[in-house]
């Protein structure tokens, strides 16, 4: 019986693999995620936001406002998780405050990791 379970968990283990690797085409791997943006800039661009005490919807938004901007993002899921981090396209990703070359208090994106998981399910 035992035996049995154990086959199970690897049967599914094994088609979540099956899974991510079909939409790891999906996915554009060469994708450059990194992206900064000054809190004067998150003020005018988003002005429902505070950037000096953020949400973590806030989080989310200041993301997806910096990801769309790039050409070739696809928005193939996202995810609140919490006031520093969010999840975008089954990566985590870190909303760290600190100050630019110039001064500037400045929101910079960090990759944090990612789910095989988050990206079995992500929409086409």
């Amino acid at each position: 019986m035992e035996l049995q379970h154990c086959n199970r968990e690897r049967d599914i283990s094994l088609r979540s693999i099956d899974q991510y690797r079909n939409n790891a085409a999906v996915i554009p791997e060469d994708f450059d995620y990194s992206a900064s943006i000054s809190m004067m800039d998150v003020r005018e661009n988003l002005p429902f936001v505070d950037p000096e005490n953020l949400s973590s919807q806030d989080v989310l938004e200041v993301l997806l406002h910096l990801f769309r901007q790039k050409p070739g993002f696809v928005d193939r899921g996202h995810e609140i998780n919490n006031k520093e981090t969010a999840w975008v396209n089954a990566f985590l990703f870190r909303l760290k405050p600190g100050i630019d070359h110039d001064g500037v208090e400045t929101f910079v994106v960090e990759v944090i990791g990612s789910s095989v998981d988050r990206m079995a399910n992500l929409r086409r």
